[in-house]
């Protein structure tokens, strides 16, 4: 279970530690409805750390609350990973703090400044006010989240 890092929710974000994640059995099938006995299908080891992450030392894993990014199939309580070592771009889902806020956005350059815009039209775009209070915390690789 992941540790809590000590810093306070700004816009939805709640930041937590790295984990570790034991290997799973996956099944050599996708199933549409109803499943298998996992033994007839028996395949290799899955380990969902290598699913999620592209680089799991430098990836950490957010909280997130609210309504922001539905449209980008992210939903409040889901998990993000977030990768410090990628290079953000346009389009990429990004960590951002921005004017004293941690804040989840799609990335997009207008005239060469930063842009973040939500997923969910009922949220407002931010552009930083001064680069100086703007940074990329890294950038979103995966989601998870539980249904039970």
């Amino acid at each position: 279970m992941p540790l809590h890092v000590s810093l306070s929710d700004h816009d939805g974000v709640e930041m937590l530690v790295p984990f570790n994640c034991p290997s799973l059995r996956e099944v050599e099938l996708n199933a549409a409805c109803g499943f298998p006995s996992p033994a007839d299908y028996a395949k290799e080891l899955f380990n969902l750390a290598d699913f999620l992450l592209l680089r799991p030392n430098a990836t950490f894993v957010v909280g997130m609350t609210g309504d922001a990014m539905i449209e980008a199939g992210i939903f409040d309580g889901d998990k993000l990973f977030v990768d410090t070592s990628i290079d953000p771009e346009d389009g990429h889902i990004v960590l951002a703090f921005i004017d004293g806020d941690l804040t989840v956005r799609r990335l997009r350059f207008v005239e060469d400044r930063p842009v973040l815009v939500p997923a969910n039209p009922d949220f407002p775009e931010r552009t930083p006010e001064d680069m100086e209070n703007f940074s990329i915390e890294g950038v979103v690789v995966s989601s998870a989240r539980k249904f039970v």
